[in-house]
């Protein structure tokens, strides 16, 4: 197994809350303006850099789907280990035009298959998506930006301090926390056995 490198980055945690431009619209219905979402988003954006050795690139979460299958993982009677089944291939994936829509399946099972239990309970679900294995490092070729997935949400006190802290809460009104994402199509642990060792990994920054 490869050694793992942690990725250093240098953050500004800023506090701020900058005045709202007049309100127009708030599609994702989050009681923020989504001209203020897009102004905070671009006036905090961090630069990340990767140290030489970290060698589990990051990617799009579409990249992500683009080198992957859908299966159905589920166990055969009297056999303790589990049996994956797929039921959307590759190329069906990467085929805007193909009838057997992911979510359709997701949501109302197909032949011979339940529908999935990921509405109603997210800890049991047989659907997932399998990543090629040699996706795990990421893509291919020339390092290039990725960029990043950006959220806003609204902020409302007190500030509670976890883990030892001592300081007193903070009473706070009209901030806002901004994430942003960043995914890896692999995490390699090092633990004994493989031990947490994981397909699909985010990282984000918390500005507040």
């Amino acid at each position: 197994m490869k050694k793992p490198c942690l990725l250093k980055v240098v953050v500004l945690t800023l506090m701020a809350s900058p005045s709202a431009p007049a309100r127009c619209e708030d599609l994702d219905e989050d009681g923020i303006d989504d001209a203020l979402e897009q102004m905070l988003i671009d006036m905090y954006r961090p630069h990340l850099y990767f140290d030489s050795d970290q060698y589990i690139r990051t990617c799009s979460v579409e990249d992500y789907i683009r080198h992957s299958e859908l299966i159905w993982r589920t166990f055969l009677p009297g056999s303790p280990n589990p049996f994956d089944i797929v039921i959307v291939t590759n190329s069906q994936l990467n085929d805007p035009n193909d009838p057997n829509s992911p979510l359709r399946i997701l949501l109302e099972g197909g032949e011979d298959l339940p529908p999935s239990t990921t509405i109603l309970e997210p800890g049991n679900v047989g659907f997932r998506i399998n990543v090629f294995d040699d996706f795990h490092d990421g893509p291919p070729g020339p390092i290039e930006a990725v960029g990043m997935y950006g959220r806003v949400t609204p902020l409302s006190g007190p500030l509670i301090y976890e883990g030892g802290l001592t300081l007193p809460p903070i009473d706070y009104e009209d901030f806002f926390l901004i994430q942003y994402w960043q995914f890896l199509p692999y995490n390699d642990f090092d633990a004994p056995l493989g031990g947490g060792d994981h397909e699909g990994d985010w990282m984000w920054i918390d500005l507040c």
